[in-house]
């Protein structure tokens, strides 16, 4: 079993030694194909997270909280909005320090009545 494996061995290096061109050549080639596939992989990624950044600046992922209902118009029905307990300063700053996603993360205070 041994000298089979040796004689695989001593062949596969005679044949290396005598086909140096295409072996150099196939080397290249394999090396080639991994540096491309690494440097596909690593700009997709870096797209990916690029376009996330871009989108998450613009807002695509902003939403709002507010302490009232939302006002929803069908028809000539309209009806006031409900209020519900002001949300505090700190408990915004609560939630702005749970909330664990790539984004941009911002709470403000409203000084006059909006809508």
């Amino acid at each position: 079993m041994n000298s089979i494996f040796f004689e695989n061995i001593r062949i596969s290096i005679e044949s290396i030694k005598s086909h140096k061109v295409r072996t150099i050549l196939t080397i290249l080639i394999i090396s080639f194909g991994i540096m491309a596939l690494v440097g596909i992989l690593t700009s997709i990624d870096v797209i990916k997270f690029n376009l996330n950044q871009q989108f998450a600046m613009m807002g695509s992922n902003t939403f709002t909280i507010r302490n009232r209902t939302l006002m929803v118009h069908i028809g000539n029905q309209r009806s006031k909005p409900k209020y519900f307990r002001p949300i505090t300063y700190d408990e915004a700053q609560e939630f702005k320090k749970r909330y664990d996603f790539p984004s941009f993360v911002s709470a403000y205070i409203a000084t006059q009545k909006e809508g």
